[in-house]
């Protein structure tokens, strides 16, 4: 039970900036369901994040045309 749990371990993404802690995976099911509201049909097969913890914000691209911002 122990290998098979070790074997398909996940990381937990923690940025820490100026203070405070964000978590990654959060920012991803938040990109994740700002998608879902509006493609109700389509599924996620890309999604990319791009972080500026100077801007406070993560900008996101779903399926290589859906993009928005996120504040962290």
């Amino acid at each position: 039970a122990e290998k098979a749990k070790a074997e398909n371990l996940k990381p937990s993404y923690i940025l820490q900036y100026q203070g405070e802690d964000v978590d990654l995976d959060a920012i991803a099911e938040a990109a994740k369901a700002a998608f879902k509201a509006e493609k109700k049909r389509s599924l996620v097969t890309d999604l990319k994040i791009y972080l500026k913890p100077e801007e406070r914000a993560a900008y996101y691209v779903i399926n290589g045309s859906f993009s928005g911002k996120l504040e962290m």
